[in-house]
C-alpha cells in the first residue's frame, strides 16, 4: 500500500491545479462561445433583412409590372393615351386606381406622353404638364423597356416606381408608371422577422421646407430638428433604447459593417445598418435594424455560470474518486488479470476454428472478445471494439434504440426474443454502409453475469444472388408479355408496310403524296426493327450485335422521341462523338432509350419540365462494380437520361426497375419502360442504374463496356 500513498502524494496536487485551469478554460470558452453565437445571430438577422428587403422590392415589381400590363390590354386606353385625351383617360383609370389602393399599396399612377411630359396624374388630376425626369423615367426612356427602383420623393418619401413604355405599331405613344411608399414592405419585414427597423434619409439629398411640409400632407409628425445629419421616413412602433438616437445621428459616416450593443434598465439591445440605395445608385439612406438580445444575454451568463459550476463539481468528485481509487487499483488489477485470463482461454479455442464473426458481449452491452473474422467483416479491429456498446457499434440508427432495449432485459435474465434464434438483420461497418447477416445468439453465464455470444455471418452475395435470381423470373415473365405484343403489333404492321409499298408503286413519280407514304414506309420499317428487337428480347436470345457508333445510335432515337415530346419539355442533348464504339444491337438500344424517355416524359405529369440525354465515356471502378449488380470494373458508355419530374422515395426506387411494378392508376400504364431498359442492359454485358429523390428529379444510367482498341 506504500506505493498508493505515493501516488496520492505525487497526483493529488497537480490533479487539483490541473481541474482549476481545465474550469477557468471551461469558463472562456463558454463565454467567447455564447458571444461567437450572438454575434451570428445577429449577422444572420441582417443578411435576412437585407435579403427580405431585396425580395420584396423584386415581389412588388413584378405584380406592378403585371398590373400595368393588364392596364394596357384596355386598348381604350391605349388609344386615349395615344390621343392624349386627358379626360376619357381619367374615366378610364380612376376606377382602376380606385380597385388598385387597397389591395396592392398603389399611391401612385400616372400617364406620359412620348416627351416625359405628364398627361394626367391619376391620384391628383389637377397636376399634370410636368415634365418627369426621374432616374426610372429617363432608364426607361433611354432602353425603350420597363424600368424600376426607389425613388426619393419630393416630399422626403421612398417610393418604388416602375415606368412601362406604350408604343403602337412600333412607335412610342407614351408611358405608364405606378408607385407606391415602402414603409409597408418594412411593416411586412418587421412581422417576418420581429425586428426594430429605422428608415432614415441623409439630410442632403432633401431640403428642410419641403420635407417638413411634406410630413404635415402625409399627416405624420417628423421633427427636422430631432437628428443633425439625417431624418427619419419610418421607425418602429415598439420600444428602443434611449442610446439609439445617438446611433442613428452619426449613420451617415458609419461603416456598414458596424455592429453596436445598447443597454438601458428595460434591455439590452444589437444594433447594425444596411445601406438604401435610390434607382441612381444613390446611397441616400440607411435602415438600421435593432433585435432586443436580452434573452441571449441573459442566457450567457448562466451558461457560462453552470458551466463553471459543473466543471468545479466534476473536477471536486474527480478527485474524490482519485483518491478513493487508487487505494483500490492494485487489487482492481489483479481481479481483471485473473478475469481476463480464464475469458481468453474459454474464447480462443472458439475462435481459432471459426470463419464467421464471432463476439461476446456482457450484460451492460459492451464488447468482451471479438475475433479477426469480426474485424474482417465490420471494419473495426479488436482494439476499436472491445469495450465499445455493441449496438451503437454495429447496428443501424433506426435499430440502435430496440437493441439497447433488448440487451437492458437480457442482462437481468440471460432471455430474450432472439436469443437461442438465428435471424437475418441488417448490420452497420466502420465505414457506414450497411449489409445484410446471419446472426445466430446464445447466453452465456460468467462470474455470475450474463454474456451474449453472437456468431455473425456476412450473406452480402448469398443476397445479390438471391435479387439476381429474382430479377431474372421477372425479367423472363416480362420476356413472354413482350412477345405477344411484338407478335400482335408485327400484325398490324405487315398490312401497313404492304399497302403503303403497293400504293406507291401505283403513283406516278411527280405525285406529292409519294413523300408521305415514303414516310409511312419509313416509319413501318422502324417500327417493324423495334419490334423484332422486342421479339429477340422475349427470347432473351443473343441480340444481333455489332460494332456500333453508340452517340449516333442515341442520337437516333432521340430524333424519333422528339417528334412526340409534349411542348412543355425541354429537350437537352449532350452526345459525346468520341465515346468509343460498343459491341451492341441498335434497334434494342434505340428502344431502351425511347422507353427512358418514355418514363421521364410521364414523371414530369405534363408540367414544364428538362429532359436531358447524354452519351459519355466513364471509367467504372472497383468500388462501383461491386455496388451495382452486373457491372465489371473498365471502360463504358453512359447513357443517361435525367428529368426534373417529381422524383421517387427509396421504396419506389427500389421497384423501379420491376417488370410490371407502376405507380399509376390503373388502366394509365404496365410498368415495363425502365424494366426493358434494364433487360437491354443486362443483355449487353451493362447494368442499369437508377438515381432519384423526391422533389429532386430521376436519373437513368445505362452502362455498356466500350470495344477495347486492338494493339497495332
Amino acid at each position: 500500500m506504500a506505493s498508493v500513498s505515493v501516488i496520492k502524494r505525487q497526483m493529488l496536487v497537480p490533479l487539483i491545479v490541473v481541474f482549476a485551469l481545465i474550469v477557468v478554460g471551461i469558463t472562456v470558452f463558454n463565454y467567447q462561445a455564447e458571444q461567437t453565437a450572438r454575434n451570428r445571430i445577429f449577422d444572420n438577422a441582417l443578411r435576412e433583412v437585407d435579403a427580405l428587403f431585396h425580395l420584396l422590392l423584386e415581389q412588388d415589381v413584378v405584380t406592378m409590372v403585371s398590373l400595368i400590363d393588364s392596364i394596357l390590354i384596355n386598348q381604350e386606353i391605349v388609344s386615349a393615351l395615344e390621343n392624349r385625351d386627358r379626360d376619357h383617360l381619367f374615366s378610364l383609370a380612376a376606377p382602376i386606381f380606385a380597385a388598385l389602393e387597397w389591395p396592392h399599396g398603389i399611391t401612385h399612377f400616372y400617364f406620359h406622353g412620348a416627351d416625359r411630359v405628364n398627361l394626367l396624374r391619376v391620384h391628383q388630376p389637377n397636376r399634370y404638364g410636368d415634365r418627369i425626369g426621374r432616374f426610372t423615367m429617363l432608364e426607361s426612356e433611354r432602353a425603350r423597356a420597363t424600368a424600376s427602383g426607389i425613388e426619393l420623393g419630393p416630399l422626403g418619401t421612398f417610393t418604388l416606381r416602375v415606368v412601362v413604355p406604350v408604343t403602337v405599331r412600333d412607335r412610342l405613344v407614351g408611358y405608364v408608371e405606378l408607385g407606391k411608399e415602402i414603409e409597408g414592405l418594412l411593416s411586412r419585414i418587421t412581422d417576418i422577422t420581429e425586428l426594430r427597423l429605422y428608415l432614415v434619409l441623409y439630410k442632403e439629398f432633401v431640403k428642410q421646407p419641403v420635407w417638413e411640409a411634406g410630413m404635415r400632407r402625409l399627416g405624420r409628425d417628423g421633427s427636422w430638428d430631432r437628428f443633425d445629419n439625417v431624418v427619419v421616413i419610418s421607425e418602429p412602433a415598439l420600444y428602443v433604447p434611449d442610446g439609439i438616437s445617438r446611433l442613428i445621428d452619426h449613420a451617415r459616416d458609419t461603416p456598414h459593417e458596424t455592429r453596436a450593443t445598447l443597454y438601458d434598465e428595460y434591455g439590452i439591445f444589437d444594433a447594425g445598418f444596411i445601406g438604401v440605395d435610390d434607382a441612381g445608385n444613390r446611397e441616400v439612406g440607411d435602415l438600421v435594424v435593432i433585435m432586443d438580445v436580452r434573452g441571449f444575454h441573459d442566457a450567457l451568463l448562466l451558461n457560462t455560470a453552470v458551466g463553471a459550476l459543473g466543471a468545479s463539481v466534476l473536477g471536486v468528485v474527480l478527485v474524490v474518486l482519485f483518491y478513493r481509487l487508487a487505494g483500490r487499483t492494485e487489487d482492481i488489477i489483479a481481479r481483471d488479470q485473473a478475469a481476463l485470463a480464464e475469458q481468453e482461454d474459454l474464447l480462443r479455442g472458439i475462435a481459432d476454428s471459426a470463419k464467421d464473426a464471432i463476439i461476446l458481449a456482457d450484460n451492460d452491452a459492451r464488447v468482451s472478445f471479438w475475433n479477426e473474422a469480426a474485424g474482417e467483416i465490420f471494419g473495426y479491429t479488436a482494439g476499436e471494439a472491445l469495450g465499445e456498446p455493441l449496438h451503437e457499434l454495429l447496428a443501424p440508427p433506426d435499430l440502435k434504440d430496440a437493441a439497447g432495449k433488448g440487451f437492458a432485459g437480457f442482462g437481468q435474465t440471460g432471455q430474450g426474443p432472439v436469443i437461442g434464434q438465428t435471424v437475418e438483420l441488417p448490420a452497420l461497418r466502420k465505414d457506414g454502409t450497411e449489409f445484410p447477416v446471419e446472426l445466430s445468439i446464445s447466453a452465456l453465464r460468467l462470474h455470475d453475469r450474463w454474456h451474449a455470444v453472437g456468431i455473425v455471418r456476412d450473406i452480402t452475395e448469398r443476397k445479390r444472388t438471391e435479387e439476381a435470381l429474382r430479377q431474372a423470373e421477372k425479367i423472363q415473365a416480362l420476356g413472354s408479355l413482350a412477345g405477344g405484343a411484338a407478335h400482335e403489333l408485327n400484325n398490324l404492321l405487315l398490312p401497313i408496310a404492304a399497302l403503303a409499298r403497293m400504293t406507291l408503286k401505283d403513283l406516278p413519280a411527280e405525285d406529292r403524296a409519294r413523300v408521305r407514304l415514303e414516310k409511312v414506309v419509313e416509319a413501318a420499317d422502324r417500327a417493324a426493327a423495334i419490334v423484332k428487337g422486342i421479339t429477340e428480347f422475349s427470347r432473351q436470345e443473343a441480340a444481333a450485335k455489332s460494332e456500333i457508333d453508340i452517340a449516333a445510335t442515341v442520337a437516333e432515337a432521340i430524333d424519333v422521341a422528339a417528334t412526340t415530346l409534349p411542348k412543355t419539355v425541354t429537350l437537352e442533348r449532350e452526345l459525346n462523338g468520341a465515346t468509343g464504339p460498343v459491341m451492341a444491337d441498335p434497334v434494342q438500344i434505340e428502344t431502351a432509350v425511347l422507353n427512358m424517355v418514355s418514363n421521364s416524359v410521364e414523371a414530369l405529369e405534363g408540367a414544364t419540365g428538362i429532359l436531358r440525354i447524354a452519351v459519355a465515356p466513364v471509367e467504372v471502378d472497383v468500388d462501383l462494380a461491386a455496388a451495382v449488380p452486373g457491372l465489371r470494373a473498365g471502360r463504358h458508355a453512359r447513357i443517361t437520361v435525367t428529368d426534373s419530374g417529381h422524383g421517387m422515395d427509396e421504396d419506389v426506387l427500389a421497384r423501379a426497375a420491376d417488370p410490371f411494378f407502376t405507380t399509376k392508376e390503373v388502366g394509365e400504364g404496365m410498368g415495363l419502360g425502365l424494366s426493358i431498359a434494364h433487360g437491354v442492359a443486362t443483355r449487353h454485358d451493362g447494368a442499369l442504374v437508377i438515381a432519384s429523390e423526391p422533389g429532386e428529379g430521376t436519373t437513368v444510367d445505362i452502362y455498356v463496356p466500350i470495344v477495347a482498341a486492338e494493339a497495332d
